[in-house]
């Protein structure tokens, strides 16, 4: 007992630690420095962003080729376009089928504008006048302002001075003026091949007439309504009803027909001053990922998308049935296929029909470019 007092005498319990003052955060001293605020001015600097040439060859109008730039400043606010091309069917024609166009574009404020000047000439056709040559120089402004985040208005407006020879029959000149106001709503979610979910819609008017001779006068309207029911999440069901009309003397004709809207039919085979068009598709996901893969590499393919379609328009000019007394139409299968991000290829096959009988075979359309 004597022996564990004195070793405890020895060894005492170890107290517990006390506080002796009260201690604060450290502080650093600030570095003396001199405070300016100001504002620097914004000195544009532009550089070319994309420069490309094109050479077509057509075989009733010939060779053409030209080219395209566009210079934008540093924060994309301010855009120039410059093109210029050339259509002469021969040397002696080289100094009148210059064709040139110079737009500016502004998106520094909420409201966007683009002004521009051009001058175009050379040999052209439509349905109603067969072969023509047309020079035409002017200039023209145009205003965007959105209402909201998926609401805005548009409005833009051209001058021109206009001088048509339509070959073997007549010469026409006019100063022309065209004005065209739109509205256009777009909240649509998009897929790997297209929107899946919410609508767009677009109406325009206009009206174009001559100032000085009174040779050209009509008037638009163009309306795009597409509306998107999501089934689940990538499929969906799509509707696109569409009207358009020309109306006056020297209208101008719509065009239909091809991949992008009457699928089956030839590429604008469709035409008429008034248009009216409605397509429905069933949207949903085909095949996920496709793929071969060799010892030194692989390839694949991924998001392929199916459609069930159906397609039903008709044109015409001023009577209904002037033109062709029957609704035309088609049906069949889509796949869509998107490659490196923003190409999607297309593939449709089906039968057509003027919805009182089927014509024979199936066609088959290979193009390129997002659902409608």
């Amino acid at each position: 007992m004597d022996t564990f007092i004195d070793n405890l005498d020895k060894n005492p319990p170890l107290a517990l630690p006390t506080i002796s003052k009260r201690t604060e955060p450290w502080e650093f001293a600030n570095l003396a420095a001199d405070e300016e605020i100001g504002r620097t001015r914004y000195e544009k600097k532009y550089n070319l962003d994309i420069v490309q040439s094109q050479v077509s060859q057509d075989p009733i109008f010939g060779t053409t080729g030209g080219a395209q730039a566009a210079f934008t400043d540093i924060l994309g606010n301010d855009q120039y376009h410059i093109l210029l091309y050339n259509n002469a069917r021969a040397t002696s024609e080289i100094l009148n089928s210059w064709n040139v166009a110079i737009t500016k574009v502004s998106l520094e404020h909420r409201t966007n504008y683009a002004v521009g000047a051009f001058r175009y000439a050379g040999r052209y056709f439509n349905y109603d006048d067969s072969y023509f040559f047309e020079e035409r120089v002017g200039g023209f402004v145009a205003l965007s302002y959105p209402l909201s985040q998926f609401l805005r208005i548009e409005f833009s407006s051209s001058y021109s001075y206009s001088d048509k020879e339509v070959f073997g029959r007549r010469r026409r000149f006019a100063l022309l003026a065209a004005n065209f106001l739109s509205f256009t709503k777009d909240n649509s979610i998009w897929s790997a091949s297209g929107p899946i979910e919410g609508h767009r819609v677009k109406f325009t008017i206009g009206n174009t007439f001559d100032l000085k001779f009174s040779n050209v006068h009509y008037y638009t309207i163009m309306a795009d309504f597409r509306q998107y029911f999501r089934l689940s999440l990538r499929s969906a069901y799509a509707i696109r009803l569409m009207y358009l009309k020309n109306e006056g003397r020297e209208a101008r004709r719509f065009y239909i027909g091809g991949s992008w809207d009457m699928r089956g039919y030839p590429l604008w085979s469709i035409r008429g001053r008034q248009i009216a068009f409605i397509s429905q598709e069933l949207r949903f996901p085909f095949i996920d990922l496709v793929g071969i893969r060799f010892p030194f590499m692989s390839i694949g393919f991924n998001s392929i998308r199916g459609a069930l379609f159906v397609d039903a328009g008709k044109a015409w000019n001023s009577v209904f049935d002037e033109i062709s007394p029957d609704l035309l139409g088609s049906f069949g299968l889509g796949l869509r296929m998107r490659l490196i991000g923003y190409l999607v290829l297309r593939l449709d096959i089906g039968k057509t029909t003027n919805f009182r009988e089927l014509d024979d075979g199936l066609f088959t359309q290979f193009f390129f470019g997002w659902d409608f």
